[in-house]
């Protein structure tokens, strides 16, 4: 199944701001994970944050996944030619080029200064993705897998995407706050068995999804209900570990994705949060850049603000971390610098693609 463009096409709906929405949130998720665990490591202790990341391991990264496919469907069955341009070359190029800005940027605490070393370094990540790069990494398989298999009966595809999770699920990696799978030590494979599966309910449901996010939309009440139900059961399953279960790891990771995309939902009802939906819009930026940003601010505030808990330092650390990504996405065509986020003609298999 594909969405239907109607269903997407209206940029006020509020069910393409939702989609948006939930971007934002996911990706400031993704963004509190690092910043959290990283000035942890730098202060010797844990804060608040910790205790929001750990809530948010189960669904953060089902989310993401799960959003991308929905937003996927709709490229499945366009030409071979667009298709590659836009969902294989499009993630190809971002992830060679940041790769090469992340690894300039982290050279000398990598100790790989030296040109062979870097180069060394530069080959050895296009085969096991570098740091935050490996959702980039990973996508175009996905996108890959979900075109070929586009004929196929949905349960077929969904059931052995089910049972890739469930084996990845049983090598668990990541502790208490993220969500990773070591089944054969290499961190793409396991990620794509860990992974694959959202993305596919994402994109294979894709007109139920959208056509549920319409139907709650217009229920407000049964939305919040649903999602009082949602956090009861989410705290219940981690408090007696449930959500390490693997099996029940793809429920969890589902319902967390179903409640922070009917949440959306509702946000986008009140303009007041255009801001999440504008994150959204700006996710690929966000994720791309956000560790540099992360840096400068964990040093400053730790080094020469004083700052030491570890709660705030990374909830400032977060804030300034996204806005500098979009005050970058805002900046860079005008400084001639566009193509940071946006591939240039040659990067592409037609100028207008």
């Amino acid at each position: 199944m594909s969405a239907s463009p109607s269903l997407l096409q209206s940029a006020t709906s509020d069910r393409a701001v939702g989609l948006d929405i939930a971007k934002g949130i996911s990706i400031l998720l993704v963004v509190a994970m690092h910043a959290t665990l990283s000035v942890g490591e730098d202060l010797g202790h844990k804060g608040f944050m910790h205790e929001i990341v750990a809530f948010t391991k189960p669904f953060r990264m089902p989310d993401f996944f799960f959003i991308s496919g929905i937003l996927a469907a709709r490229a499945l069955d366009r030409e071979w030619r667009w298709f590659l341009d836009r969902k294989i070359i499009h993630f190809v190029y971002f992830y060679l080029l940041w790769l090469l800005i992340l690894l300039a940027a982290k050279a000398p605490s990598l100790e790989i200064l030296d040109p062979a070393r870097f180069g060394q370094a530069y080959l050895a990540a296009l085969i096991e993705p570098f740091a935050t790069l490996w959702f980039i990494f990973v996508l175009p398989f996905f996108f890959l897998v979900l075109r070929l298999t586009l004929h196929w009966p949905a349960g077929l595809i969904l059931g052995a995407a089910g049972v890739l999770h469930v084996l990845a699920a049983t090598a668990p990696d990541g502790g208490i706050y993220a969500m990773s799978s070591r089944l054969t030590g290499w961190f793409a494979l396991d990620s794509f068995a860990l992974f694959l599966v959202y993305f596919a309910l994402g994109a294979r449901l894709s007109d139920y999804w959208l056509n549920r996010m319409g139907w709650f939309g217009e229920r407000p009440l049964l939305l919040v209900l649903f999602s009082v139900a949602w956090l009861g059961c989410h705290l219940v399953g981690l408090s007696h570990g449930l959500t390490e279960v693997p099996g029940l790891t793809l429920l969890f990771g589902l319902a967390g994705a179903l409640a922070v995309t009917g949440l959306s939902v509702l946000l986008a009802q009140r303009a007041l949060f255009g801001w999440l939906a504008a994150i959204g819009r700006n996710s690929l930026a966000i994720y791309v850049a956000f560790l540099i940003p992360l840096a400068v601010s964990r040093h400053i505030l730790i080094s020469y603000a004083g700052f030491s808990d570890p709660g705030w330092v990374a909830l400032a650390a977060v804030l300034f971390s996204v806005l500098a990504c979009l005050l970058l996405a805002e900046m860079a065509p005008r400084l001639g610098l566009g193509f940071l986020l946006t591939r240039p003609g040659w990067a592409r298999l037609s100028p207008h693609s």
